[in-house]
C-alpha cells in the first residue's frame, strides 16, 4: 500500500509540473515597432517607460489607434496602447515556446522513470 502511495505521489507531481510548464511562452530578444506588431498575429510582451511589463494576446489597429488584446475574467478586452509611452515590444518566439512546452515534461517523465526503475532494481537487488 505504501508503494501504491509513492507512485500516486510520482504521478501527481510529474502532472503539476506538465501543467505549470503548459504556459510557457518565449519571447525573442530583438523588439520590434508597433507596425511590425500589428502585422504579426502572435503574443507580444510590451515594456512602457516606467518599467512595466505588459502581456497581450496580439497587437492590433483600429481607427489609426493601436490596441494590445488581452483576456481578463474570460473576456478579451481591448487596451489602447500610446507609442509615446512604449519603449520595447518583443514577440513571441513561436518555435522556442513550442520545444520548452514539450521538452521539459519529457524530461520530468524520463527522470521520473529513470528514478522508479533504479529504485526497483535496487530493491531487488536488496533480497
Amino acid at each position: 500500500m505504501k508503494t501504491l502511495k509513492n507512485k500516486f505521489a510520482i504521478i501527481a507531481y510529474y502532472f503539476a509540473i506538465t501543467i505549470f510548464f503548459q504556459g510557457c511562452v518565449v519571447y525573442h530578444n530583438t523588439p520590434v515597432t508597433l507596425e511590425q506588431a500589428t502585422k504579426e498575429i502572435t503574443r507580444a510582451k510590451v515594456k512602457a517607460n516606467n518599467d512595466e511589463t505588459y502581456r497581450f494576446k496580439n497587437i492590433g489597429l483600429e481607427d489609426g489607434q493601436f490596441y494590445g488584446l488581452k483576456k481578463t475574467k474570460g473576456e478579451y478586452v481591448r487596451i489602447p496602447l500610446d507609442s509615446n509611452e512604449i519603449s520595447k515590444i518583443v514577440l513571441q518566439n513561436k518555435t522556442w515556446s513550442t520545444i520548452l512546452t514539450v521538452s521539459i515534461p519529457l524530461l520530468v517523465l524520463t527522470f521520473i522513470i529513470v528514478a522508479a526503475s533504479a529504485v526497483a532494481t535496487a530493491s531487488l537487488l536488496a533480497y
